[in-house]
């Protein structure tokens, strides 16, 4: 329960939605998206536990832990996007070393072409902004 600043104590949308599901009422939905919404919960519902069970696991405790489910919800909620950005990151970062290592190794031999420094500021460049690209929403 919420408190408002008038002193009423308001539900909170979970303890809305308990209340819904606990009295058989069918929220404002669809038939088709109250059973996709039922659905999907049950998969996020699984996926929690056994993700929180093996991060239990590998941090070889006997149960599963608030901390585990902490986790293991913040992993799931974040994978997906998470993973996007650890690529492009990824990705940037080779782009950026490689063009670091060609500049170093043009002026050690002192051999500079227009093509190759405009080739490798262009590639720098990019890699830099898909870094800072990770880095921004990270």
């Amino acid at each position: 329960m919420v408190k408002s600043e008038e002193g009423a104590v308001a539900p909170t949308l979970a303890e809305e939605l308990k209340s819904i599901v606990e009295s058989g009422e069918r929220p404002p939905f669809s038939v088709p998206a109250y059973e996709l919404l039922k659905a999907k919960t049950a998969e996020y519902i699984l996926d929690l536990v056994t993700e929180s069970a093996r991060l239990a696991r590998r941090s070889g405790a006997d149960d599963v832990s608030a901390t585990h489910v902490q986790h293991a919800a913040e992993h799931l909620t974040t994978a997906k996007r998470s993973r996007l950005y650890r690529h492009i990151a990824t990705i940037g970062g080779i782009m950026l070393g490689g063009a670091l290592s060609n500049i170093l190794s043009m002026t050690l031999e002192n051999h500079y072409s227009a093509e190759g420094v405009l080739i490798t500021t262009g590639i720098a460049i990019v890699g830099a902004v898909l870094v800072a690209f990770h880095i921004a929403n990270d």
